[in-house]
């Protein structure tokens, strides 16, 4: 699979270190036409994180400083070392795993959302963008407190997977980012080969009697889940109500060539 052909990244600035993808350059167009408000959602390993990237190059060029919010110490680290190599002029911190750092402290920091729920609102009084990795993440309760309307005047989702069961997506997300701004599904992702062509199977699994009730339990479960607070009805074993499932399909992806050469997924 040849590889995709990337261009270059039109800027006032000459410095300018990245270059894009076709689909990255047009998702960050569209979130600038959204006044730098919106989600990009885009395929697992298309290149998300460099969107974020090339959007918060652009924001400490201009003298504001950046917020990066993500959901584990993984993507803390990756985030972290992503900064150092492409952002070395600018004075990092990091919100978790140890640090404390504040944003009205440093140019951009990397915050682990457990720890951003706790940590004093920005109010430093320079232009700021915050950028949400995996947003999808942050439509519960708790997390959306981290989702500030005040400090940010810019704000960047990234996610694979937008759309929540809950809708919270919907009642949560959408009036704080205002909406999606840039969609890219494995259709366009595979025609601009900036992902892996696969081909899905579905491969059977017999169960023994014990396996197929549990696997029956369990979908009952996630089919009718019970609201917090009421009782759990007892369930009828399988065998009685005559459910005998006797095979589970479960989709098994399977590459066919290589990668191109994404930079970051």
């Amino acid at each position: 699979m040849p590889p995709a052909t990337k261009v270059p990244w039109s800027t006032n600035n000459t410095d300018n270190p990245f270059t894009l993808y076709a689909w990255q350059a047009e998702a960050l167009t569209a979130w600038r036409a959204q006044d730098s408000r919106g989600v990009v959602e885009a395929v697992t390993g298309a290149g998300k994180t460099r969107v974020g990237l090339v959007a918060a190059w652009e924001e400490l060029q201009n003298g504001g400083v950046v917020e990066v919010l993500v959901p584990s110490i993984e993507l803390l680290n990756q985030w972290a070392q992503l900064v150092r190599d492409n952002f070395p002029n600018y004075k990092m911190g990091l919100l978790g795993s140890g640090e404390h750092d504040q944003l009205s402290e440093v140019d951009i920091l990397i915050a682990v959302i457990n720890s951003a729920r706790n940590a004093k609102p920005y109010r430093g009084g320079r232009h700021a963008l915050l950028i949400v990795d995996e947003c999808h993440r942050y439509a519960s309760e708790h997390t959306a407190e981290c989702l500030d309307d005040v400090g940010f005047n810019s704000r960047l989702g990234l996610s694979a997977t937008y759309e929540r069961s809950d809708e919270g997506h919907l009642t949560v997300l959408d009036p704080f980012f205002e909406g999606t701004c840039f969609e890219l599904d494995y259709a366009r992702a595979i025609a601009d080969e900036v992902t892996a062509h696969f081909n899905v199977a579905l491969i059977g699994v017999r169960f023994n009697e014990e396996e197929r009730d549990e696997y029956v339990e369990a979908d009952e479960r996630l089919q009718h889940p019970v609201p917090p607070g009421r009782p759990q009805l007892k369930r009828w074993p399988a065998q009685v109500v005559g459910v005998l499932p006797v095979m589970a399909s479960t989709p098994i992806i399977e590459p066919r060539g290589s990668t191109a050469d994404l930079g970051y997924s």
